[in-house]
């Protein structure tokens, strides 16, 4: 009978596995749950990747030191390797009427000053900055913006489909902003509080202040906090505020729910309920690490959180398909193709692109 386990102690349990620090105890319980279980096939699947990535990145960085020496060589071996890799992608991946698409310009983070003006931010597609950016720091903030009498007013940072942001506001809080996500903030706090607006997901690390509390303003509740870090999911009209550390109050109409370490409130929009339930507190949010989590969810489910990762439109040319159930991985790291193909193989699901570059699934 197959035993159930938390995906992320699962992952350090794989990575010890791979480099072959694993205890008895814990290959003979890897190795069950490998033969038993779908997720664990898929999150291996995911570890082995990312180390490949990380040889193949060595591999690059050694590559780029030869080069001035061996430039002719490097470009045929180039060469060489395209028509590799191109004949892989036509073993693996069916390629039934994949239609050239137009790619527009590359997007970009904007910050949108109080008075309208539009300020374009660096890209930073798929990763998060080692170090947030401060606020102060954003080039083309013109003098006197961050300071005088306007300095109260919101500005918004909007991060588009397929990239994230890093930030460290005016107090030194630092926000890790995901995909698809508005959030609203001033160049300085009032006396008595700080506060901004968030309409998607971020990870806030608040810097401590006893006198000044940091509330995070969301369609469904506020979130109450004084030196803590913590994550906010409000994608889908939803809300989800995991506690990592510290404490936090959420405000909630005339409820009040306190949360601690380890505890993420949730609220569902079809019944308007919040509740408390437990997680795993000691890694931070998967997502900063371009990863993404399923058990048993429909594909309409998972195909939501692609959009955003990926920046694409998805369709379902049956309807059937969205109902379809799908436990295991998304990694941003990897190819569109790749994702199709984790979802695609158990539930025999073909693909393909249309003009506009939309992904369909039939």
């Amino acid at each position: 009978m197959m035993s159930y386990f938390n995906p992320d102690e699962f992952i350090e349990l794989l990575v010890k596995y791979h480099d072959g620090q694993a205890s008895r105890k814990e290959v003979l319980f890897v190795e069950r749950q490998l033969k038993e279980s779908d997720l664990a096939r898929n999150l291996w699947e995911d570890v082995q990747a990312t180390f490949a990535e990380e040889d193949a990145e060595a591999a690059a960085a050694r590559q780029q030191q030869r080069r001035r020496y061996r430039p002719y060589w490097l470009a045929a071996a180039a060469i060489v390797l395209l028509l590799i890799a191109g004949d892989s992608i036509f073993v693996h991946f069916r390629q039934q009427q994949r239609t050239p698409v137009t790619v527009d310009a590359p997007k970009t983070a904007v910050l949108q000053l109080a008075d309208g003006q539009m300020i374009p931010l660096e890209r930073q597609a798929g990763r998060l900055a080692d170090a947030a950016r401060s606020v102060y720091a954003i080039p083309g903030i013109p003098a006197g913006y961050t300071s005088g009498p306007h300095a109260q007013e919101l500005n918004t940072l909007s991060v588009p489909k397929g990239y994230t942001y890093a930030l460290l506001l005016p107090d030194s809080t630092a926000v890790y902003i995901n995909a698809a996500t508005d959030i609203r903030f001033p160049f300085r706090y009032n006396a008595q509080r700080r506060e901004v607006h968030i309409a998607g997901e971020a990870y806030f690390e608040i810097a401590p202040d006893a006198t000044r509390p940091f509330i995070v303003h969301t369609q469904q509740a506020d979130i109450i906090a004084l030196g803590t870090s913590f994550n906010v999911n409000t994608y889908d009209n939803g809300l989800r505020a995991s506690l990592l550390t510290g404490a936090v109050v959420i405000m909630e109409k005339n409820k009040m729910v306190q949360l601690s370490p380890g505890q993420v409130a949730i609220k569902d929009p079809s019944t308007g309920s919040l509740v408390v339930d437990t997680f795993r507190n000691d890694t931070l949010p998967t997502w900063m690490d371009g990863r993404y989590y399923f058990n048993n969810k429909t594909l309409q489910e998972v195909c939501r959180t692609a959009e955003r990762l990926y920046d694409i439109t998805i369709i379902f040319d049956k309807a059937e398909i969205a109902q379809y159930r799908y436990t295991g991985a998304i990694h941003q790291k990897r190819p569109v193709a790749v994702f199709v193909k984790n979802i695609g193989g158990p539930n025999k699901i073909d693909y393909y692109f249309d003009k506009q570059g939309k992904l369909h699934l039939r």
